[in-house]
Order: C-alpha cells, then sequence, then structure tokens
C-alpha cells in the first residue's frame, strides 16, 4: 500500500471521530430559542463549550461547528435541568456561550 492510501486510511476516520458530537439522552428534547421567548422562564446557568474548529491544517465548516456547539449546549442543559438554550454569544473560534433556562413545568 503506498503511503498516501495508509494516510488516508488512518486519517479520514481519525478526522471523523474528532469531529463527532453526540447528544445526550433528551437533549432533543430541548430548544433553541431567541431572548424575547424566555421571559417567563427561570434562568439556570450559562455555559461555555468550544469544539474543534480546525483539524491540522483543514478548517472545519462554520455549519458543523456551530451545529456541534449547540448540541454542547443542549447536552449542558439536560445536565442541569434545563429545556431551553439562548445564544449568549455567538461563535467565535470554535467557542460559544448559551443561557439555560427551564421554561415548562
Amino acid at each position: 500500500m503506498s503511503p498516501i492510501k495508509a494516510f488516508f486510511f488512518t486519517a479520514v476516520p481519525v478526522l471523523t471521530a474528532c469531529a463527532a458530537v453526540t447528544p445526550n439522552e433528551n437533549a432533543d428534547q430541548v430548544s433553541i430559542v431567541k431572548p424575547e421567548h424566555v421571559a417567563e422562564c427561570t434562568k439556570i446557568t450559562t455555559t461555555n463549550v468550544g469544539v474543534t474548529d480546525k483539524v491540522g491544517v483543514y478548517n472545519r465548516s462554520d455549519e458543523a461547528v456551530e451545529n456541534d456547539l449547540i448540541t454542547l449546549g443542549k447536552n449542558r442543559a439536560t445536565e442541569t435541568g434545563g429545556d431551553t438554550i439562548v445564544v449568549k454569544e455567538p461563535m467565535k473560534d470554535g467557542k460559544m456561550s448559551f443561557d439555560i433556562y427551564k421554561c415548562s413545568q
């Protein structure tokens, strides 16, 4: 096997594994809303999350990075008893901040 083929057989699975963020159980039930939709909710906490936005010399797509950050925000909400997240600070350098709220009774 050529060195190039060997690199791709080993590097591609590693790159894919590094980028994957798995949702927690019930993360799909966490809503992401705008700040005006949480007026009647109870704020639980703020969370700062981050993922790799660059693997080696390759930049990950903004969409993929943002999706992973939202998944991490939703995961944190499930861990803290929240059911709603609001973007506090937009994505920058693979990082994002969310406020976590409890909106349902």
